[in-house]
């Protein structure tokens, strides 16, 4: 009797090491905690939410980054409430002369980019569109001017496609070419004869799971 219950004691212990209940906290990069964003100070101290610290980047419009801040800002107030976060946009400034937050949120976007690769997988030639996509977040404490929390997140993604990786006879590339200089068709044609690369996962896609990495740290109110 006394091996069985260990043997269900050890089962026991193995599940709960493996629950997939546990969830490990998201690595920052260059990660700052002074131990002032606190909950306490966030409840009494609130925080005003700046949004990007650009208006647009080179390969993100401004549109994009006002869908982008509205993903941060949404996280932020279901993890504090509206009570102690202002959600007012302030690109011009860091030190906005509202004196109601001591705290000021606010991120930059470091990378995006695009990478395409190619590979062969059994009978099939496959192409990847790979995003990769890196902010930094940052708070700043007014009270002492300088940045007591945040770091930097990056993730990556891919889509795929794949087709027959058997190659296309001379006579079909030649129809194909003709075709892309005769009838305007230079996608389709090529796509058909030589495989495509598939559109790369949204912006948005990928932001939006960078800052609920960035929440798995954030102090609890």
């Amino acid at each position: 009797m006394t091996r069985v219950f260990g043997i269900l004691g050890l089962v026991l212990l193995v599940a709960c090491a493996y629950s997939p209940s546990v969830t490990e906290k998201q690595w920052i990069d260059q990660y700052v905690d002074l131990g002032s964003f606190r909950g306490e100070s966030i409840k009494t101290d609130k925080i005003q939410f700046l949004g990007s610290v650009n208006q647009s980047y080179s390969n993100v419009d401004e549109g994009l980054v006002h869908e982008i801040n509205s993903q941060l800002l949404l996280l932020m107030l279901n993890k504090y409430g509206r009570d102690h976060v202002i959600s007012e946009f302030n690109h011009s400034e860091l030190n906005p002369s509202s004196d109601t937050a001591r705290f000021l949120l606010t991120y930059n976007i470091l990378n995006n980019k695009v990478d395409y690769k190619s590979h062969q997988e059994d009978t099939k030639e496959c192409f990847k569109s790979i995003r990769s996509v890196e902010i930094e977040l940052s708070v700043i404490d007014r009270e002492i001017g300088k940045k007591v929390w945040g770091g930097v997140v990056d993730k990556r993604s891919f889509n795929r496609s794949c087709n027959s990786r058997s190659k296309p006879t001379s006579d079909h590339v030649v129809s194909v070419i003709f075709e892309a200089i005769f009838l305007s068709v230079v996608d389709s044609a090529f796509d058909e004869a030589f495989g495509t690369y598939p559109d790369a996962p949204s912006v948005t896609s990928l932001t939006k799971q960078i800052f609920l990495a960035f929440g798995q740290s954030l102090p609890d109110a």
